[in-house]
């Protein structure tokens, strides 16, 4: 049985960025554009070197954005349910990408291509307002991410991402959660240990 796309989950999730602004016939257009894959555990979406061609959702499941350092694994982001995604360079500049996406569960993934989503701008201005709120929010949550992996404690980053994903620890392994914070798994470890004795 064919996959259809759930409209009023898109609406929902994007509604802090005024998708519900679109006209009926941008937001048709728009959807009738959205293909529907889905990816397994350890399933990568893509791969070093290749080309990001498609801005993605994900409706279910989770994925990890990481990249090699020296040989080792370092997590970028996590993508739970509800959370949309690309490599940011390679779309937007048809280059291939340094960046792997898997992912961690079995994922019902929405995807646009570049091309949809370019010829969709030049056809609507409200699509086009609507990519370019969207546009400014993914490059405030990459600074964000720098000022907050600059600044901010072991503790407080591992606060701060349990707050947005909260059972996140029990849905990747540690080794990558340590990654992500830039932290070793050994310091992770000490710091969940504060934070469960700062609960009690």
């Amino acid at each position: 049985m064919e996959k259809t796309v759930d409209v009023e989950c898109i609406l929902k999730q994007y509604e802090h960025l005024g998708i519900r602004n679109l006209s009926k016939e941008a937001l048709a257009d728009f959807v009738s554009k959205i293909t529907i894959t889905t990816l397994k555990r350890h399933d990568m979406f893509l791969k070093e070197g290749e080309v990001c061609e498609h801005f993605a959702f994900v409706k279910t499941g989770l994925l990890r954005m990481f990249h090699y350092k020296k040989g080792k694994e370092i997590s970028t982001i996590f993508m739970p349910e509800g959370r949309y995604f690309f490599c940011i360079e390679s779309f937007f500049n048809h280059e291939v990408s340094w960046r792997n996406v898997e992912a961690l569960e079995t994922s019902e993934i929405y995807l646009i291509s570049h091309k949809d989503l370019e010829e969709l701008c030049f056809k609507y201005l409200d699509f086009y307002l609507f990519c370019q709120t969207l546009m400014a929010r993914v490059v405030t949550g990459f600074q964000w991410k720098a000022e907050m992996l600059q600044f901010a404690t072991a503790e407080e980053r591992l606060e701060i991402m349990l707050k947005q994903v909260p059972n996140l620890m029990q849905r990747v392994s540690s080794v990558q959660v340590a990654s992500y914070l830039g932290v070793t798994p050994e310091t992770l470890s000490r710091v969940r240990g504060r934070l469960a004795r700062r609960e009690d």
